[in-house]
């Protein structure tokens, strides 16, 4: 693997390419990592997944957004458009390092969400969505659950006691500023995803949208329902609690979803 930074020179983004070893492919795979507190709970097993999909024969990109990870910039600035634009940056960087002439997408939680949006801007072949956020507000909703619960178990207090926190920008760890929070609470994959026939949208939708979870949840089923009838919704039970307050900072080792991840993708992609 080949740790880089790239993007505007005084904006430099870090990632970490890896090549493909063996086999070949025309399509090149882009890693878009949670966000917040669960960037770290995931960061170890997208580094597994990225290296079992480089030794499956693909070319593969994983990276820290801006104001995120390693990348430059400070959290209180972050925006989702910058968020936007370091997808757009990673997607040309992986097609120029590779040579591939067509890009697919794994977006996980937050990482689906941004994944998607780019689909929205780009051609993309496929699009993977992992555990993805269905709701931007409901998502909100969980991480401030989340940081209240833990202000609780700290005070030794009742969860319901703990205070609520809609206009802090602290939220579970992380830095959420007003405008990112705006922004996220508008994001509904039901609603405005690259499937969506009613959104204004510069491309073609992805040749195949694909949607695994580690619980079968309403809100994923909702989702399938508003994704193409060509689409798959598979449900791999496995390591997926990112919002629960006792493993508020452990890592989470999914074993089975990046197993069947690199499976589907060697049944879709050429």
């Amino acid at each position: 693997m080949t740790p880089l930074f790239f993007g505007h020179p005084e904006e430099q983004l870090y990632g970490v390419y890896h090549p493909p070893l063996g086999g070949t492919t025309s399509a090149a795979l882009l890693l878009c990592y949670p966000v917040g507190h669960e960037y770290m709970r995931a960061h170890e097993c997208v580094c597994r997944l990225a290296t079992a999909l480089a030794k499956a024969g693909w070319p593969v990109l994983r990276f820290d957004y801006w104001g995120t990870g390693d990348s430059v910039g400070a959290d209180m600035d972050v925006t989702l458009a910058r968020w936007d634009e370091s997808v757009c940056l990673a997607a040309a960087e992986l097609k120029d390092m590779s040579g591939a002439s067509r890009l697919s997408l794994v977006g996980l939680r937050f990482g689906a969400v941004l994944a998607a949006r780019y689909a929205t801007t780009a051609p993309v072949q496929d699009l993977l969505l992992w555990d993805p956020v269905v709701s931007g507000e409901a998502y909100l909703d969980e991480l401030r659950a989340l940081h209240n619960g833990r202000l609780a178990e700290r005070r030794g207090t009742p969860v319901t006691a703990a205070p609520a926190t809609p206009a802090s920008s602290d939220i579970a760890g992380s830095q959420y500023p007003p405008l990112l929070r705006e922004a996220i609470g508008s994001c509904d994959l039901r609603r405005n995803g690259p499937w969506c026939s009613d959104a204004a949208h510069a491309v073609r939708p992805p040749e195949r949208s694909m949607l695994i979870a580690s619980a079968d949840l309403p809100a994923y089923r909702d989702l399938q329902a508003a994704l193409p009838a060509t689409s798959r919704y598979d449900v791999c039970l496995d390591d997926g609690q990112w919002n629960e307050a006792a493993r508020w900072g452990d890592p989470l080792r999914p074993r089975a979803i990046p197993a069947r991840i690199v499976d589907l993708l060697k049944r879709e992609l050429p």
